[in-house]
């Protein structure tokens, strides 16, 4: 009966010890997986005017593929643009996407991805590199990337 407080506390300590390192353990691998995906989910995309042509796209396409580091381009057309538009804003985009005058007016948009294994800073040296021989060509409305 003596040593019943002491197993108690004992026993106390060693459960919430073991609790926080599980926590720990927990967040830091949710932790690391956040960055590491963050890390590899930043895109640039390429915005094309209005009357640009497929031979225009075409070459803009093979421009950026000729960039080593480029794994993967999408073109990303009126279409499916207004879809992606109408399923983010539901029933409040119904009758505006619809509308042709509407849909003439979102651009097709060129997706580029860079591959996974280069770091943040080597990913914006590339970025500003695309991104300066882009926006010197003449069917292109504007450059972003993030």
């Amino acid at each position: 009966m003596k040593n019943t407080p002491l197993k108690i506390s004992l026993f106390v300590v060693i459960t919430i010890s073991i609790l926080l390192i599980i926590t720990g353990l927990f967040f830091y691998k949710n932790f690391t997986g956040i960055l590491r995906g963050w890390n590899q989910s930043n895109k640039m995309m390429v915005y094309l005017k209005i009357d640009s042509t497929p031979e225009d796209k075409n070459k803009i396409v093979s421009l950026i593929k000729n960039n080593t580091s480029v794994l993967n381009v999408n073109i990303v057309d009126r279409a499916q643009a207004s879809l992606a538009f109408q399923t983010s804003l539901k029933e409040y985009s119904s009758g505006l996407v619809s509308a042709e005058e509407m849909v003439d007016l979102i651009p097709e948009t060129i997706e580029v991805d860079l591959i996974n294994n280069l770091n943040l800073y080597e990913r914006e040296l590339i970025f500003v590199e695309l991104a300066t021989l882009l926006r010197s060509q003449s069917p292109i409305e504007e450059v972003s990337y993030s």
